[in-house]
Order: structure tokens, then C-alpha cells, then sequence
């Protein structure tokens, strides 16, 4: 049976771009996500959450609304990451030690064209209007199980 891991991430978004980082994936390949990871027993998903965008990114960052409640059933363990829009307070953009040391291979800002043909977690972020996520209307959406490539 697979362990369970509780995840934090952030959908971070400045001028029409979405703050991603790349690992390498299981086939060869890579992926893309949103910075986040695993929350620590003593944490709640927001402190979670800006420790892992700070380790990964360098920024600190601000969790809004919640988007997406994602189901990832991965090699190692099946993962349950919940990602919120969040907005950006301060820190400097870079590839810190932390995500070297994870494995994060690249980190930046990606517009929607550059994400076509890619895998992107969340899966929203390539069939969804960006803007949408911040409308009033927007409801937080559940993402049935899927395999993750890692």
C-alpha cells in the first residue's frame, strides 16, 4: 500500500505568466508544476505553503482563494495537493539551494502557449482562463485521481 502525502501548492500569476518549476520526470522527460509540497505535521496548508514556495522559489508569497483540490496517485505515494491563488510579498526569483537539492532543474514565469504540449500539474493550468481563477464566480474544482509522472 502507498503512503499519503498532504501538499500545499500555489497557482502564483504576474502580467499573463505563471510562476512554474521543471523536475525531471520518470521516463525521461520533464514536468512542470506550480511551487508547493509536502506539509509538515505541525503546519497548517498556508505556513506549509510559504515554506515550500520560499524553499523552491525564493519568494514569499501570500495564499489566497483555493483553486483546486488535486488527487495524484504518484511512484512513491499517493498525493492529495490542495493549490491556492496566491500573490507575491516579496523575496527575489531564484533557483535556491533547497530546489537544487530536491531536484528542480529550472524555475520561472511560463505563458500559456509555452505550456502546450507539456506536462503541467495542475492540469487546469492548460484549460482554464487564467483570469477566471480570481473572478468571484470561480469555484474551487476536484481533480479526480490520476498517475503523476514521478
Amino acid at each position: 500500500m502507498k503512503d499519503f502525502r498532504l501538499s500545499a501548492a500555489g497557482v502564483i500569476l504576474h502580467q499573463e505568466k505563471v510562476l512554474l518549476v521543471r523536475y525531471k520526470g520518470q521516463n525521461g522527460g520533464t514536468f512542470l508544476v506550480g511551487p508547493g509540497g509536502g506539509v509538515q505535521i505541525e503546519e497548517d496548508l498556508h505556513a506549509g505553503l510559504k515554506r515550500e514556495v520560499l524553499e523552491e522559489t525564493g519568494l514569499h508569497v501570500n495564499p489566497g482563494k483555493m483553486l483546486v483540490v488535486e488527487d495524484l496517485l504518484a511512484s512513491k505515494y499517493r498525493v492529495i495537493k490542495v493549490w491556492f491563488l496566491c500573490s507575491v510579498v516579496g523575496g527575489e526569483l531564484a533557483k535556491t539551494e533547497e530546489a537544487r537539492i530536491e531536484g528542480i532543474i529550472d524555475v520561472g514565469w511560463y505563458d500559456k502557449k509555452q505550456l502546450a504540449n507539456k506536462t503541467v500539474y495542475p492540469e487546469i493550468l492548460q484549460n482554464f482562463d487564467w483570469a477566471e481563477f480570481s473572478s468571484n464566480n470561480f469555484e474551487t474544482k476536484y481533480l479526480t485521481m490520476k498517475k503523476a509522472n514521478f
